[in-house]
């Protein structure tokens, strides 16, 4: 995961007029221009950088930068907040943010709170795209299902998790699912993976129709006798993703209404790894109505 080093950053955090500069010029935040009651034009003051002061005396009209942004529903120094999600982005802590940033772990625990919601929210608008399905022509897509459980050997209170993972540019899918069924798991692969994919699994019976509802062509690795099929297919892929996401998710979070949130986020990090702050500030963009 790719984060800028902190210092680099530094100056959107120092104060709140140079946080306001920053997200004015990435444009998370709108650049007023004129007044919406008289149309006249609009100022920042030094003196008060979060708010646009109309020119005219006698409508005298002011508005805060943050109206209908992430921000406008926070009561922290937005220079704060950027500072929290840039250490939330890090993989940090609630605790340790808090004792970093000197804000208590309950405001700390706010933002990241909205923070998670604007991503599962920017997850669902990139899962209406056509390019978020997997696979394609040639390409080659593992799947397979595995327990989240909620302590060591905990079976009894897991959650079952079904994957599917592109072999090549790890991007992936991952779902709770109520059981092994073949008629929960097959669907949710066909709605993940495009027509002839390359689908790799393992022996499990509920992948036997596989190929067929998918329009795929279905390798098969039998972990009995081999972890390397006869043409040189593997699980690897969807073996690493689970390994990843188990260190990534810890374990109270493995709950309902919870760990789907929490692969969700899993997903948009991989996805965005390579710019994951100027992904993150995308999110948060106010877009004009």
């Amino acid at each position: 995961m790719f984060l800028p080093v902190e210092s680099v950053l530094s100056s959107a955090f120092t104060s709140v007029a140079d946080a306001v500069a920053y997200l004015l010029r990435i444009r998370v935040l709108l650049t007023v221009v004129s007044c919406s009651r008289c149309g006249s034009s609009v100022q920042r003051y030094p003196s008060r950088p979060t708010v646009w002061h109309c020119n005219d005396h006698d409508c005298a009209h002011q508005v805060t930068v943050f109206a209908g942004s992430f921000f406008s529903r926070l009561h922290l120094p937005c220079n704060k907040v950027l500072r929290i999600a840039y250490k939330f982005l890090s993989g940090r802590s609630i605790s340790l943010i808090s004792a970093e940033t000197g804000v208590s772990r309950v405001s700390v625990g706010k933002v990241v709170r909205m923070l998670r919601e604007a991503i599962i929210t920017e997850v669902l608008y990139e899962d209406l795209r056509e390019e978020s399905l997997l696979g394609g022509a040639e390409i080659v897509v593992a799947a397979d299902e595995s327990l989240f459980e909620r302590g060591e050997g905990n079976e009894e209170d897991a959650l079952l998790v079904l994957g599917a993972v592109e072999e090549e540019s790890g991007r992936f899918r991952a779902s709770i699912v109520p059981n092994h069924l073949a008629s929960t798991l097959i669907p949710q692969l066909r709605s993940w993976i495009r027509r002839n994919s390359i689908v790799v699994t393992d022996q499990y019976s509920s992948y036997r129709s596989l190929g067929a509802s998918l329009g795929a062509v279905h390798q098969v690795v039998t972990h009995r006798y081999e972890w390397v099929n006869e043409e040189g297919f593997t699980t690897n892929a969807i073996e690493s993703l689970w390994s990843r996401l188990k260190r990534a998710i810890p374990i109270r979070d493995r709950i309902p209404g919870v760990l789907q949130l929490r692969l969700d986020e899993q997903r948009w990090r991989w996805n965005h790894r390579t710019e994951l702050w100027n992904a993150l500030m995308r999110t948060l963009t106010v877009h004009p109505h």
